[in-house]
């Protein structure tokens, strides 16, 4: 075996990692690819919170954004118990949340902040009507 300090002021001398935790942070790009494909194998499960983001579906939270974040901790739990989205699940709360947005978007062409600005919408417009509706009844 070659000793590192004999090749002092020769070529760099190349590291070979001794495990996956000396590899280099995934790049963005690679994140969006290992997102959009996570989105395809648990559409499933994800797709009610897209919806109830957007006012189609049954409220999960009541709350457009606290749909987004139990999105994202629900399928935080299924990256972490699969093998092939490790990566994913490393990431960070935020940082994992903002993948999603970005492949959803990559997927559907719409932004999730659409989603959550209709949904918002939406229930403010059906609060408005329950509202007339009990001021219809009450005179």
């Amino acid at each position: 075996m070659i000793d590192p300090d004999d090749l002092a002021g020769a070529r760099p001398f190349i590291h070979v990692p001794v495990s996956t935790e000396e590899f280099e942070q995934a790049k963005p790009v690679e994140l969006l690819l290992l997102g959009k494909a996570f989105i395809k194998a648990y559409y499933g499960e994800l797709r009610p919170f897209w919806a109830s983001m957007a006012g189609e579906g049954e409220p999960i939270t009541h709350n457009p954004k606290g749909d987004e974040w139990k999105q994202t901790f629900t399928a935080k739990e299924l990256a972490k118990n699969s093998n092939e989205y490790e990566a994913l699940a490393d990431l960070s709360d935020d940082a994992f949340r903002l993948v999603l947005r970005r492949a959803y978007r990559a997927h559907t062409k719409t932004a999730v902040g659409k989603l959550i600005g209709q949904g918002t919408r939406l229930r403010i417009e059906d609060r408005r009507e329950k509202k007339d509706a009990a001021k219809q009844a009450a005179q």
